[in-house]
Formats: C-alpha cells, structure tokens, sequence
C-alpha cells in the first residue's frame, strides 16, 4: 500500500506526481485503475477526521467540490474501471439538526458522477443491523415531526465506458479460493489419495460469492476496538477506540474481489484510516491512498489475516516508511497458485 498526501481534486496530478518520485510505477498511471474504492466526506462536521479536513463547507461548495472530485476519479479510472462509492441517503443540511432539512447526499453524488461521463450500474443498500443508542426521534409517539433514523447507507456503483472486463489469461478456469482443514502443525490435512481436505465452515474475506453478488448487504459497522495503531518502536499494535469515519472490512472486501484479480491496482482517494489499503494487501492487490492527511501513525485493523488458496493465515506485515509516503509490505501475488 502505497499513501500519498494530496488534494483529490487534483488526483491525476497527485499521481503523476508520485510517479516522477519514483513511488508509483509509470504503467499505472498510463493504464488506470481498475477500480476505485472510497467513502468521500458527508459534509455533517464529523470531528477529527485523521486528515484533519474540515468536514463541513456551505452545501454549494460542497456540491462544486463533488463535482471536481468526481471528474478527477473518472479521469484514473481505466476504460472498463469500477467505483464503489459509499455514501449516507440523506444528511441534515445543518449539522446537528436530525429533524431539521435535510439534503439528498446519494443524489448530489450521482448527479455528480453521472456529469463526469461515469455510467450507472446498480445500487447496493448497506444494512448495518445496528443501533446506535441515539434518541434523536423528533416527535415521542407523534405525528407531528418525525425523524426517521438510519440504519443503512448505499454504495453507489458506476463504471467507465463499459461493465464487462476480460478475464486475465492466467486466471481463466481457476476457480475461487477454497479455506482447507488444517492440523495442530499448521499443515494441511490430506486425505488418502494426498489432496487437500475442504473446510466446510471456511469464508473467504467479504463473505462467499453469492454474499457479494446479492445488492443488500447486511455488514455490522467497523468496530473502534478492533482496531490496533503500531507504537512508535513497532513492537506491538494497541487498540484505539473512538476513530471516526470507519470503513467496514467485509465491505471494502466485496466491492475489492467484485472488480479485480489478485495483482491489480486499487484506489481509494479519500484513504482516512486506509481500510482499503489494508483489505487489498490482505487480497494480494496492491494499493494507492490519497488524502490531505492522514494520523500520525496508521491504524491497522487487526483482523486481517491473509488467506491463501490452502487456508494458511497469515497476519499483515508491519510498517515501513518509502519515500513520498508509506507501504504497507505484503506477501507478493505473483501467479493464481499464490493467490488469497
């Protein structure tokens, strides 16, 4: 994983700029991305974003905003690439108010990405199946002002010039990965002709492909104390609680391995606490992070093992610093025999 500190407007400059650094390769940038994963700001004042952006503009500046930022995603995206764009239905217009007017963020956002030439495919309703504690009802048992409390959001799916993406040559008639019995030594378990013996309760990261293929998820939010940050020595990761903006790692996950093979780039260009980043690492995707900033240190979300095609586990690797930003080292896929 690759993070770069930049303006989202400016994406394709902010790329080619790491590419002159030398951080990111050239064919990247010349080729496109495949895919773009991403939550961008809901302009609701969500306090301290690890960037440090300011998450509340006059709704005009906002919209413009969407607009530039969605043009500059069109731009990176490869002919036939896909945006995953996880978004609130509605917002109040002024924050702090639940029962006050509200804003179609969903639609400001697909006007958005339908003016920057992006195409529409589908919409998938994100259920969190949770509750928040939160008493914000508007009228108790009256008619009179309701106010309607979400448990869901949408992730917005468009794609560039086409759906369809031709099957790689290496990856055609290999089938989906398949977790295996393991014994006490790590090792899988053969049966008697010395194949590998399947687990049946074994779920690849985001769920099974008729999970994904489904336009409702059902994902409990991302969970503050599953999350782990590095100490400055590195030797270990502690939890931190009370991060905003969480990204769900079963949902960064789906819209990952719905877009791309093992291999193939992944961007998320509003990174916050690069969830994306570090679900791809776990994929064998390699990844760019943009942001206008980011925490001091990264936040690792420590339930992410790597999978491999026979079931071994394998915990993320640590930090290390490259130049222009940081990476996070992961196990290279280099052939379908590799892959997660």
């Amino acid at each position: 994983m690759i993070r770069l500190v930049g303006d989202t407007r400016r994406l394709p400059e902010v790329l080619a700029e790491a590419v002159e650094d030398g951080v990111l390769p050239v064919d990247v940038l010349v080729d496109g991305f495949p895919v773009i994963v991403t939550s961008p700001p809901y302009n609701v004042a969500i306090p301290d974003y690890p960037s440090g952006y300011r998450d509340h503009l006059p709704w005009p500046v906002y919209e413009a905003h969407a607009r530039l930022w969605a043009a500059a995603m069109a731009k990176v995206l490869a002919p036939g690439g896909r945006l995953w764009l996880n978004v609130q239905q509605t917002v109040p217009r002024t924050p702090g108010e639940p029962g006050g007017e509200r804003v179609n963020l969903a639609r400001l956002w697909a006007n958005a990405l339908e003016a920057a030439g992006l195409r529409y495919r589908d919409t998938v309703l994100w259920v969190q199946d949770s509750f928040d504690g939160a008493c914000a009802w508007g009228s108790w048992r009256q008619p009179s002002a309701p106010n309607m409390r979400g448990s869901s959001e949408l992730i917005l799916v468009y794609y560039k010039d086409r759906w369809e993406r031709p099957i790689p040559k290496e990856w055609q008639g290999v089938p989906q990965p398949q977790g295996v019995l393991l014994g006490e030594d790590g090792e899988p378990l053969r049966d008697e002709d010395g194949k590998t013996i399947p687990d049946p309760t074994w779920v690849p990261l985001g769920g099974t492909w008729t999970d994904m293929v489904r336009n409702v998820w059902h994902i409990p939010p991302a969970n503050p104390g599953v999350w782990g940050r590095w100490l400055p020595d590195r030797s270990r990761k502690v939890r931190v609680r009370n991060l905003p903006a969480l990204f769900p790692t079963a949902l960064a996950a789906r819209c990952i391995r719905l877009s791309t093979w093992p291999g193939e780039w992944v961007l998320d260009p509003f990174a916050g606490h690069c969830t994306t980043g570090f679900v791809a690492d776990a994929l064998g995707r390699p990844s760019v992070m943009v942001d206008v900033g980011y925490a001091e240190e990264p936040s690792i979300p420590t339930e992410l093992p790597r999978v491999d095609r026979d079931g071994r586990i394998t915990p993320p690797e640590g930090v290390i610093e490259l130049a222009g930003g940081v990476t996070i080292r992961a196990s290279e896929v280099t052939s379908p025999d590799e892959a997660p």
